[in-house]
């Protein structure tokens, strides 16, 4: 019997896309493909604002009761912010993150939370190949499928690869003079890998093309899923394995 999973992202379109693009990696990457059914498709991802303003009182849980009865198992997914966002939204009563975790006690068992350490970004960095992948796919031919063979045989690429992959991407915090998180480090890498193809490219045009959150389920789609990236992002690892639970056999 395929187990039906429910991702929804409560806050952002674009992470709920980049995310469940994530998911169905990690689904095939298993080899659970015929074992688990993931929903919704990334371009239907609703946030939970939409649904609480159609109902403010039981709008969410009316729609996880809904989901639930047609055999949905649901997995939220929420990022943190830093430590010091995340407790802050704990002590407000009607925060996300506060409605999710009601909606896992009241449905226990069906209902799970994933929050992301510390921003969708730092999951996309587990694989700095995949983005370099992305950002010079135009220049170089580049596909999700061959990014990865091609950049590896070529030095100027694998060099700033290796020179920008971290070991763990939630420890990112002031990587660079001036960076502050994840997503400034993304924005950064994407602006070296972008003049590394494009030398005399102006600064204007830098900064049009690199990394924006609306582009993240895009870059996405290059990241690559293995047990050596898995390892680098422990709250991805996690979320991976509320997703793959109980298929194991």
């Amino acid at each position: 019997m395929t187990k039906k999973v429910r991702i929804w992202a409560l806050e952002s379109v674009n992470d709920g896309r980049a995310v469940n693009i994530l998911a169905q990696k990690i689904v095939k990457y298993a080899n659970k493909s015929n074992d688990i059914g993931l929903y919704p498709d990334p371009i239907d991802t609703t946030t939970l604002a939409a649904v609480i303003n159609k109902n403010p009182l039981n709008g969410l849980e009316n729609a996880v009761s809904n989901y639930i009865n047609n055999g949905d198992i649901v997995v939220f997914v929420i990022d943190d912010d830093g430590p010091a966002s995340l407790a802050t939204r704990k002590r407000q009563p009607h925060s996300y993150i506060n409605q999710a975790r009601n909606m896992v006690q009241k449905f226990d068992g069906k209902v799970y939370l994933a929050i992301i350490e510390h921003e969708i970004e730092a999951w996309l960095l587990i694989d700095c190949c995949g983005i370099a992948g992305y950002f010079s796919k135009d220049k170089e031919k580049l596909s999700p499928h061959n990014c990865h063979e091609i950049l590896f045989s070529k030095e100027k690429y694998k060099n700033l690869i290796k020179k920008r992959q971290k070991g763990d991407t939630a420890n990112i915090v002031e990587a660079y003079q001036g960076g502050k998180n994840a997503k400034e480090e993304l924005i950064h890498f994407s602006k070296e890998v972008i003049k590394l193809v494009n030398p005399n490219i102006k600064d204007k045009d830098v900064g049009e093309r690199c990394y924006k959150e609306k582009r993240s389920p895009e870059v996405a789609q290059f990241i690559k899923i293995s047990k050596d990236t898995l390892v680098r992002n422990n709250s991805l690892k996690t979320f991976s394995e509320l997703i793959l639970k109980d298929t194991t056999r």
